[in-house]
């Protein structure tokens, strides 16, 4: 074990780490922070969006601000070898712990452990009773085999990170070196989205062959090896049927007549899609159920790549009929970084609609529209309008081509790029 131990700890020897040019994510520093935290700061996400470079960010941090390297450990559980340990006595036996300093525990993929909350909660209340002095980050890539392992064992003892992939903010500083956005730049994002190791690929094959990987590990790992779905290949065409209906409202029965599935599995496929962050659900706000939408649901997507890949669709964003809903999709990444509330849109009986309705505070609302066009050629937003002789509106923004970003009558508008 110590080889391994050693090779996965480089600082230990050199006494500093040096990662190249990686991503600075927009929650690095709020992650940072919690390294003074007592509760286990735990990352979760997607697989391959980075929650490996940002445990090592963080590792950095430490070195640079004076901690020892030796009171810094990394443990990667992909390694059969460190998973051996009965308990966490037996996992910290292990290891060199300082008497008079805290010891930093980085433990990657901690889903692979047979108990991964008990294993967790042991660690940090050792640490509630003294017997050690540690900090615990932990990650995991399988999001819904970490949320069922947890979430009773560490109520009250964990802080959690999503970890999704790039934001366009994050995407520019990551490819262009925060070069000014171009339209260009934008409808790269938009055709191949975020994920770090897609992104910095230079061509458009390789692209598409790291997409597939992702997707394959999905089926393989998620799918097929976690979550024991019976028939991969109907929750395939599930996948790809909602595809194909980002920003429009989903007919459940539908959708199951179509894709010859059961509603309660088509359901259920919905909840694992949801879990294990392949697709997010928006869903109606309303108060009035004479009035207004009440029950169809919009689906989007956490990466526009994965899902331009179930579609096979990766043509000049400008010749697709898609491209506006590839917008509402990527505002909508965007806005779940500003918000902490539930994200909905709204829509009347009568066709009126807003693309999102959002809010930080009880009972008072923004309300954003998205426009994949130029400014100019749009005409006035009506459904603002109709929603604020309802309800209490706060902000109400537009993202669009412009060049001129600004507030004009009430509305401010915002350039998608």
């Amino acid at each position: 074990m110590d080889s391994i131990v050693d090779k996965i700890n480089p600082w230990k020897a050199s006494g500093s780490i040096d990662l190249g040019r990686v991503v600075q994510r927009i929650q690095l520093p709020e992650i940072i922070d919690a390294l003074e935290d007592e509760v286990i700061s735990l990352l979760v996400g997607p697989r391959q969006v980075g929650k490996t470079t940002l445990m090592m960010l963080q590792i950095e941090h430490l070195i640079n601000s004076g901690v020892s390297p030796k009171n810094i450990w990394y443990v990667n559980f992909d390694y059969i070898e460190l998973r051996k340990s009965e308990n966490a006595v037996e996992f910290l036996a292990q290891f060199e712990l300082s008497s008079t300093e805290k010891t930093y525990f980085f433990l990657d993929e901690v889903q692979l452990l047979p108990t991964p909350g008990v294993f967790l909660k042991q660690l940090y209340d050792l640490q509630k009773m003294n017997v050690i002095n540690t900090k615990i980050v932990a990650s995991g890539s399988s999001a819904l085999e970490i949320k069922s392992a947890i979430k009773e064992s560490l109520a009250g003892r964990k802080r959690i990170f999503t970890i999704l992939p790039l934001t366009f903010q994050e995407f520019m500083q990551y490819r262009f070196a925060n070069l000014v956005p171009t339209r260009r730049m934008f409808d790269e994002y938009m055709t191949f989205g975020g994920y770090p190791a897609v992104v910095k690929a230079n061509n458009t094959q390789k692209k598409k062959q790291l997409l597939a990987e992702i997707v394959q590990s999905y089926f393989q790992k998620d799918v097929t090896d976690f979550l024991k779905v019976q028939s991969p290949q109907k929750y395939n065409t599930v996948l790809k049927l909602l595809a194909a209906q980002i920003g429009n409202l989903v007919n459940m029965s539908e959708m199951s007549n179509t894709a010859n599935v059961e509603l309660r599995t088509l359901e259920q496929y919905l909840f694992y899609m949801q879990e294990t962050y392949l697709l997010q659900i928006i869903r109606p706000y309303y108060r009035n159920v004479r009035k207004e939408v009440t029950k169809q649901p919009k689906v989007y997507f956490f990466d526009m790549g994965v899902r331009n890949y179930f579609l096979n669709s990766f043509d000049d964003v400008h010749l697709r009929a898609d491209y506006g809903f590839l917008a509402e999709n990527m505002v909508l990444n965007e806005l779940k970084h500003r918000y902490e509330q539930e994200i909905y849109f709204w829509r009347t009986k009568n066709q009126t609609e807003i693309d999102f309705v959002a809010s930080n505070r009880y009972d008072i609302f923004d309300l954003i529209e998205v426009k994949a066009k130029e400014r100019k050629h749009m005409r006035a937003i009506k459904s603002f309008a109709s929603f604020a002789e309802e309800y209490t509106v706060e902000k109400k923004m537009v993202y669009c081509f412009t060049n001129k970003p600004g507030v004009e009558n009430g509305i401010e508008y915002r350039n998608l790029f």
